[in-house]
């Protein structure tokens, strides 16, 4: 899966809703109150996350996927997760 296109250049909140590792995705239930994001194994593989659990804090783009918004060059702050 490619990186995308950065759509937005600020880093956006949110919080992991569920995530599948068999089917390798997920969504994102942004801290703004916005619609959820879809995020794809390959964010979490790129940023070197592996304690990938429901409901844990995130920091992430939004990147263009075809024609779609997902969730890229995701981090995981320390402070959120402690």
């Amino acid at each position: 899966m490619s990186r995308g296109i950065i759509k937005n250049m600020s880093k956006i909140t949110g919080t992991l809703k569920w995530f599948d590792a068999k089917k390798g995705y997920g969504f994102i239930t942004p801290d703004d109150g916005g619609k959820d994001v879809f995020i794809h194994i390959s964010a979490f593989e790129q940023a070197h996350i592996t304690n990938i659990r429901d409901k844990m804090m995130l920091e992430y783009e939004l990147v263009d996927n075809r024609g779609r918004e997902i969730a890229g060059n995701v981090s995981q702050p320390d402070s959120f997760n402690r």
